[in-house]
């Protein structure tokens, strides 16, 4: 898992630098908090129905005018916080997806749906704790209120198969804020500006 993180990191650092002298802005990183939801089952493989991780760090590269492609990477770097973030465990997990854009990619507003899969680490609270893959669905989108940065948004649902010991079937949404590299595009203005 860590030299995946390694990677990960690698490709969101310095992708956009390779392509700086592009004139469109076909690169954006994002940061979020996330939040996971888990199967009722959960409660007895896990030892909890939800988790909370920050941050969430997401790498997003446009392939054509509708379709991109999405890295992420989800960790917690807060732990437990007494009272307010009682996760059992570190929900950590690496994510590979493809985007479809339902309307222009240089809107104001930009919903998407998708499909991908993770590598997710196994849940030390679980017995025999070991990484899983899941198969992805997703949908979300962001708004931006200006040329360059905007808010993010996306819901997934994680398909684990029922014979994983370490891992179930979730849900995770998460919220926050992207940036867009490149000379940043000419229809797109600020969101309150006609």
């Amino acid at each position: 898992m860590r030299n995946l993180v390694i990677i990960v990191i690698a490709v969101v650092f310095f992708s956009p630098l390779i392509n700086a002298q592009s004139n469109r802005d076909n690169f954006a990183i994002g940061f979020s908090i996330s939040s996971t939801l888990f199967e009722e089952i959960a409660i007895d493989k896990l030892g909890e129905r939800y988790n909370s991780q920050f941050p969430r760090i997401n790498f997003t590269g446009e392939l054509t005018d509708k379709f991109s492609f999405d890295l992420a990477l989800t960790f917690n770097v807060v732990g437990s916080i007494k009272g307010l973030v009682n996760n059992e465990f570190e929900y950590t997990a690496l994510d590979a997806s493809i985007r479809y854009y339902l309307f222009r990619t240089d809107a104001v507003i930009v919903p998407y749906v998708g499909f991908g899969v993770s590598y997710i680490g196994g849940a030390s609270s679980a017995v025999n704790a070991k990484d899983v893959f899941s198969l992805n669905l997703l949908a979300g989108g962001t708004i931006w209120i200006l040329p360059k940065f905007g808010f993010i948004t996306q819901l997934t649902y994680k398909y684990v198969s029922p014979d994983e010991v370490s891992m179930v079937s979730h849900f995770q949404s998460s919220v926050g804020i992207a940036y867009r590299f490149g000379s940043g595009s000419s229809s797109r203005k600020r969101i309150w500006d006609k």
